[in-house]
């Protein structure tokens, strides 16, 4: 047995020190002013996620003014995780930050929420005269003014030479709020874009792929197992699409529909279509009946799920 020796009164002195020390950066970043970030000469490849501050569950009744206007008495405060996450039902989450431009000429930057079920997201920026220029990007909206179709929402941040511009991001979501902030380069944008794109769509073709040989191997086989399989791919296929924003970012611009809501019911049908497939391919009524019996419940119970979240919520 190992004893310690600690001199009477010495232990909570100790203690309380220690945990003043510990705590003493949370408490200074707790109080930290908004600090500007300066853009100015920013590398090609520039990619970090901002200094923010966040304020959560605003009531969504209040006007974007309402909110800019009393920033201070609210509470922003200092995000406290690089990746800041939120229930839907906490109200509106608010962002706040703020660029500074020190060169002689304009200088420009993407701001990315790299989320793609973000239904709304509102960009509010804070004019020299004290006016709000607003845009917004999202799942279930059409992009304006400043914001880019993307997979997920985005944003272009012009700042003039020698002036410094206050930011308000609004988000409202029915989904999760989970909010990877990214501030990028031109360079650095375009190209983690392309990048994600190329990924998305090699797998979206290989389950395509699968489809036309399931849709090849049908003609001969006579049972249902590969024309089950066509419809797993293609569902499949949908999935990433629709998960992956890029669906949104095709064909976002135009068509108001909130595509968040069909990212679950098109995983719940690939999940059974996947199952229903496995039930045929294996024989697994004759083979093993009481498993069929399983995967026949699983089955029903993902096509009750996908139905279900095509449904209006409840009121």
């Amino acid at each position: 047995m190992i004893c310690v020796d600690i001199k009477p009164g010495f232990g909570p002195t100790a203690l309380l020190v220690a945990l003043t020390w510990m705590l003493l950066p949370l408490m200074a970043s707790a109080d930290e002013p908004l600090r500007s970030i300066d853009i100015a000469g920013m590398p090609a490849d520039a990619a970090f996620t901002p200094l923010l501050h966040l304020a959560h569950g605003i009531d969504p009744a209040l006007s974007p003014e309402d909110v800019i206007d009393a920033a201070d008495a609210i509470g922003f405060k200092p995000a406290g995780s690089r990746t800041p996450q939120f229930a839907s039902n906490q109200g509106d989450v608010w962002l706040r930050f703020a660029l500074k431009n020190s060169s002689p000429d304009i200088q420009s930057a993407k701001i990315a929420l790299r989320f793609p079920y973000l239904e709304r997201t509102d960009l509010y920026e804070r004019r020299p005269d004290g006016s709000l220029h607003h845009s917004m990007a999202g799942s279930a909206v059409p992009v304006t003014g400043a914001a880019i179709l993307a997979a997920y929402p985005a944003y272009h941040l012009y700042v003039p030479s020698n002036e410094e511009r206050e930011y308000f991001i609004r988000i409202r979501s029915s989904s999760m709020i989970l909010l990877p902030v990214t501030i990028a380069s031109e360079a650095s944008f375009t190209r983690r874009m392309t990048l994600e794109t190329l990924v998305w769509s090699l797998i979206v073709g290989a389950a395509l792929a699968f489809a036309i040989y399931a849709a090849s191997m049908s003609f001969t086989s006579e049972g249902a197992a590969f024309r089950i399989y066509i419809c797993f791919a293609l569902s499949a296929a949908l999935y990433i699409l629709l998960s992956s924003g890029l669906v949104n970012a095709l064909i976002g611009m135009h068509i108001h529909f909130n595509f968040a809501r069909m990212v679950f019911f098109t995983q719940a049908m690939m999940m059974a279509f996947g199952t229903m497939f496995i039930m045929v391919f294996l024989n697994m009524e004759k083979q093993a009946p009481r498993l069929y019996r399983v995967f026949y419940l699983i089955a029903f119970v993902s096509v009750l799920t996908g139905v279900s979240f095509l449904l209006p919520g409840w009121p």
